[in-house]
């Protein structure tokens, strides 16, 4: 008997046969025989680019605040800002820029207010925007000082992941296919050297590092943001604060799209370091100085109330099981933050935060099954096409969505053609269209990235 009921459980559980996961390989797809008028070129709509041109006027006209008697800071030449801090024994520089001539002229304009030696150079992080200068800047005898992680970041972003990091960048900037592009009206302010030298810094440290010279203090405490390895330098004797990337005027860039998740909790916990401190003078990496302790203490107060507002709403959505579209869908700042100047979406998005969010505290997998071991996209985008039946009534039904201004439908569509037969080119050239409309944006980044976007597209067919 027993023996009967162990046959059964064998012929019903288990079989001695393998069998291996069925698999078509992808069958060719006829490309398009339909003809396509592409739309007028986009039109700029005027209050997005009298933004872009205040904000780029305000924060990005060369000038050199004075901000106490002894420190100064050189914003808007290029991208990255460059500090300058005065004592009785030589300057120390925070930061360096993205160019190295730039740069160059940016010191010879320090010395025209002090004529002193530059002793130390402390780099606040190893973004590119604030690196690639440091070979005009450095001097005989100069330290140059940052965390230890900082060190790290500069040599993956330049040496083992330099080359996509360069096209990261370019992407962002809009200048990933330059000679491909629709026709800047406003130039953003990037202009990196291209030939990717650095020098390391001579003295890192873990947590906390500070010195003296002459008659100045300068602390320098790890506060990761922007990046794990981000610092800020705290002056006591001037109550004076160089706050990196910690703060700027916009909604932060928790999360920047193509590159690595960004520790917001952590990023939380430095703005409340800083608070913590009562400056006198704010001064960011990028944007304006912030003077008054009052005034510091309410934007830095709106800040983290926007970010931590932002973190606990995406954190309760992983928690509750939600996708992150279904969270974007709902996470809106409140509006007295929202209308706030300085939590305008001109840098950051709150959207690519909550993505950023989830990128960081959750695993790539949903726990549905399908995405666990994921056919190639070319099998779903070909049964796709089949059961649409074929490329031209998904490409006539795209160009339809384009004149009635769908353009994010439109580049979806047109993603299932490409990834189907990445030699269709009628499919890139709608979507290039749709992502020409979609770069009229009040984002900066948001330019950049889909200007990029559609230059690589127009790029892939030589159009």
């Amino acid at each position: 008997m027993i023996g009967i009921l162990v046959l059964v459980l064998i012929s019903n559980y288990i079989s001695l046969e393998s069998r291996d996961v069925i698999v078509r390989d992808p069958q060719s797809i006829q490309e398009s025989t339909i003809e396509y008028l592409p739309p007028p070129p986009p039109k700029f709509e005027l209050g997005n680019i009298i933004k872009l041109a205040r904000g780029l006027r305000k924060h990005f006209t060369p000038t050199m605040d004075q901000i106490t008697d002894d420190i100064f800071q050189a914003r808007g030449y290029m991208l990255g800002s460059i500090g300058m801090v005065s004592t009785s024994e030589g300057m120390v520089l925070i930061d360096a820029g993205e160019n190295k001539e730039i740069a160059s002229e940016i010191l010879k304009e320090f010395k025209t207010k002090v004529d002193l030696p530059v002793k130390y150079i402390i780099l606040t992080h190893g973004h590119l925007d604030h690196i690639l200068g440091l070979p005009s800047l450095v001097e005989d005898n100069t330290d140059i000082i940052s965390s230890e992680k900082a060190a790290l970041v500069m040599d993956k972003d330049i040496n083992w992941l330099g080359e996509y990091h360069f096209w990261a960048r370019a992407n962002q900037f809009g200048n990933a296919a330059e000679e491909y592009a629709l026709k800047r009206l406003i130039e953003l302010p990037y202009n990196p050297d291209q030939d990717k030298k650095i020098i390391v810094p001579t003295i890192t440290f873990k947590d906390q590092h500070s010195f003296t010279l002459g008659d100045k203090t300068f602390e320098l405490y790890l506060g990761p943001g922007e990046t794990e390895g981000q610092i800020f330098i705290w002056i006591p004797e001037d109550r004076a604060l160089f706050c990196g990337d910690l703060y700027y005027e916009s909604f932060p860039n928790l999360s920047s799209p193509l590159l690595e998740a960004r520790p917001v909790d952590q990023w939380i916990r430095s703005l409340k370091m800083i608070a913590s401190l009562n400056p006198e003078y704010l001064i960011p990496g990028h944007t304006r100085p912030v003077i008054g302790e009052d005034k510091i203490q309410q934007v830095l107060k709106d800040h983290i109330r926007a970010i931590e507002f932002v973190y606990d709403k995406s954190i309760a959505a992983i928690n509750a099981g939600k996708t992150a579209e279904e969270a974007i869908a709902e996470i809106k700042l409140p509006k007295d933050l929202a209308k706030l100047p300085q939590l305008q979406e001109v840098y950051g998005r709150i959207d690519w935060s909550i993505r950023g969010i989830y990128q960081r505290e959750k695993g790539w997998y949903d726990g549905y099954g399908t995405g666990l071991n994921p056919l190639p996209e070319i099998y779903k985008a070909q049964e796709f096409v089949k059961l649409s039946g074929g490329v031209d009534k998904i490409l006539l039904r795209a160009i339809e969505l384009q004149k009635k201004g769908a353009h994010q439908l439109v580049c979806e569509l047109c993603d299932i053609v490409i990834a189907a037969n990445p030699a269709e080119q009628l499919a890139r050239i709608i979507k290039s269209h749709s992502l020409d409309y979609m770069s009229l944006s009040g984002n900066g980044n948001m330019i950049g990235f889909y200007r990029s976007a559609a230059s690589l597209e127009r790029k892939a067919v030589g159009d």
